[in-house]
């Protein structure tokens, strides 16, 4: 599914850019499209998950967004240990997020 693996490859840059410590400013973008590929996914997919994992998928989102905005919000304010705290809870989100949509194909 083409939204997966969008989120996975925005995933990867933020975690890449984190990883590498780049300049904080350069974080907004991936988190913010996550963001925006995952309440894409939910809208266009989200009838499609067994209603056991659709509270699940619904919470990754809202978590995601969330984590995303503080992600955003926290590079504007220069805090690299804030970004990495908001960063593990959006990484999390987006596995809880796969593993709902994980039974679809």
């Amino acid at each position: 599914m083409l939204f997966r693996s969008e989120l996975n490859a925005r995933n990867k840059t933020l975690s890449d850019k984190i990883d590498q410590r780049a300049p904080v400013g350069e974080y907004w973008v991936p988190a913010l499209r996550s963001k925006d590929l995952a309440l894409a996914l939910l809208n266009a997919h989200g009838d499609e998950i067994p209603a056991r994992q659709r509270a699940t998928a619904e919470n990754a989102v809202s978590r995601l967004l969330r984590a995303a905005y503080a992600i955003d919000n926290f590079g504007d304010l220069g805090d690299f240990e804030k970004i990495v705290s908001a960063h593990d809870e959006f990484v999390t989100a987006v596995d809880d997020l796969k593993a709902a949509y994980a039974s679809i194909k």
